[in-house]
């Protein structure tokens, strides 16, 4: 019996892996199904998948919902038996699979080829954008610490990073002009309305997403990963800081305040950058491709060792003008981050 159960268990881990990985978008109404899943009876099985993992619990909502559809396909009688099998197990046999579930997802993240494409960080390489973050920096003390556990403040030290990026001869595997069509594809829909948009570098009347990739060989690549840089549009940036960094942002006469808590204000000055994202919401807000990249970043399972639960590997740059958009940077695994620049800028 015992052996039966892992069996199927298997096979189920199997077929719902395969098919979230192959999907294009995530299924509609994900996100109020998401919310209603955190409502749900403690002992559901969408609840109980959801307190081991978002992404498992993502995975698991697809394969239900494709199942669950009145479109046939091959082997959908075996994929929903199965499925209906999981939530007549046990709670431990419930939590066991989610756990199995997500360390399967993350297992292929990380399986990255000995060349992972390092001559190819020059193919295509476009000039224009070159402002890449520098973690290095983040090893100076906190400017302060406010409303969100474990949410960090850091001043950018514009001569700093400059030094630094001259150091890495940051040119080399910069790319720039990302296509809205794949990026439309890649992110889902509500972040993608959040991206900014700004004329091609060299096309007149052409329009591009505001996204920059940095995949350049050095000490941050193998420490912390390939670089995304994506511009924000102004109203989203109070959004976005409460979303994954729980921090409250307010405008006054033109002038962006973080809120400290006892009824302080943090002024940027002229910029502050926002880390420690909570890892919860990161597949929520990024989609699949975007996050099994970060999962595989070297600063991602560096933190998961130390059992982290935020992440520095995602960071926020706010200036302290309510006309400037912000800027978001995170760290991906090098073999991600080149399969995605492919779809970008091809």
């Amino acid at each position: 019996m015992e052996d039966n159960l892992r069996a199927e268990r298997e096979r189920l881990i199997a077929l719902v892996k395969q098919h979230f990985q192959g999907l294009q978008r995530g299924p509609y109404g994900v996100e109020k199904a998401l919310e209603e899943a955190k409502q749900a009876n403690a002992n559901s099985t969408q609840r109980i998948i959801l307190g081991e993992s978002e992404l498992a619990w993502r995975a698991y909502y697809a394969a239900k919902k494709a199942t669950d559809s009145q479109h046939g396909f091959s082997g959908r009688a075996e994929f929903a038996r199965l499925l209906d099998g999981l939530s007549t197990q046990s709670i431990e046999q419930q939590r066991a699979f989610a756990k199995e579930l997500i360390l399967a997802i993350e297992s292929d993240a990380l399986q990255l080829p000995e060349d992972d494409g390092g001559t190819g960080a020059r193919k295509g390489t476009k000039r224009r954008r070159t402002t890449m973050e520098s973690p290095i920096l983040s090893t100076s003390p906190p400017n302060a610490t406010p409303n969100g556990p474990g949410t960090n403040y850091t001043n950018l030290e514009h001569g700093s990073s400059q030094e630094i990026l001259n150091s890495l001869n940051v040119q080399e595997g910069v790319h720039v002009d990302a296509s809205l069509q794949a990026s439309g594809a890649l992110f889902p829909v509500e972040f993608m309305e959040s991206v900014r948009r700004i004329p091609h570098s060299r096309l007149a009347d052409a329009l591009v997403a505001d996204i920059s990739m940095f995949l350049q060989q050095g000490y941050i690549r193998d420490h912390f990963g390939c670089q995304m840089e994506i511009g924000i549009a102004k109203e989203k940036v109070p959004f976005y800081a409460k979303k994954l960094f729980n921090v409250e942002v307010e405008t006054k006469d033109g002038v962006r305040h973080l809120l400290y808590q006892g009824g302080g204000k943090i002024e940027p000055d002229p910029c502050i950058k926002l880390r420690a994202c909570r890892r919860d919401v990161l597949s929520g807000v990024f989609g699949l491709d975007v996050s099994i990249a970060f999962l595989a970043a070297p600063i991602c399972q560096r933190e998961k060792r130390e059992v982290r639960a935020h992440t520095d590997g995602v960071s926020m740059t706010i200036s302290n003008q309510e006309t400037d958009g912000g800027r978001i940077t995170l760290f991906l695994g090098a073999w991600h981050a080149f399969n995605i620049k492919e779809k970008l800028y091809s």
